[in-house]
């Protein structure tokens, strides 16, 4: 979001769209560091830092047609390619398009978040809502609350071993 203008009575999609901007503003805050990389586009964004971790390597803020869809994942597959990247994710969110991007990631050998979980902590189960993301009023916020607030946020990352 813009500033640190809150958002006041803001409903499901405004939130999500606040959760994904701060998501957003840390990929672009971690690509500051020497060495990285950051490409933003009207349609996509991804970078490339140097620890070797999934935050550090990733595609986000995807806003595909379903025309384009194949070659923008194609030309971001190359991209972390030429620059040696062990792998990438591609984070999906409310405002993700194609609605069926995820399928075609899972063509191109992407792991769903639950294939990862099902490899790296098996027993550990996602739920169909996804991730959870995170908005409040850290002054006004009951901690105690946090027990019994569903997540109404669909969010998931895609994870590609080159």
């Amino acid at each position: 979001m813009e500033g640190d203008n809150p958002i006041m009575n803001a409903t499901y999609r405004e939130l999500g769209a606040a959760v994904d901007e701060n998501l957003f503003a840390l990929f672009r805050a971690m690509a500051t560091q020497p060495g990285s990389e950051i490409v933003e586009t009207p349609r996509l964004a991804y970078h490339l830092c140097p620890p070797t971790n999934p935050m550090y390597k990733g595609v986000w803020r995807s806003r595909l047609s379903d025309e384009e869809a194949d070659s923008a994942i194609d030309e971001a597959i190359s991209w972390f390619r030429e620059r040696n990247a062990p792998f990438m994710f591609w984070w999906t969110g409310p405002g993700t398009t194609p609605d069926d991007l995820g399928q075609r990631l899972e063509a191109r050998s992407f792991l769903s978040m639950e294939a990862q979980m099902e490899q790296m902590a098996a027993g550990i189960k996602s739920t169909e809502l996804g991730a959870p993301g995170m908005a409040a009023d850290l002054n006004r916020m009951n901690e105690a609350a946090l027990r019994s607030v569903p997540c109404k946020i669909k969010r998931d990352w895609l994870m590609y071993k080159m």
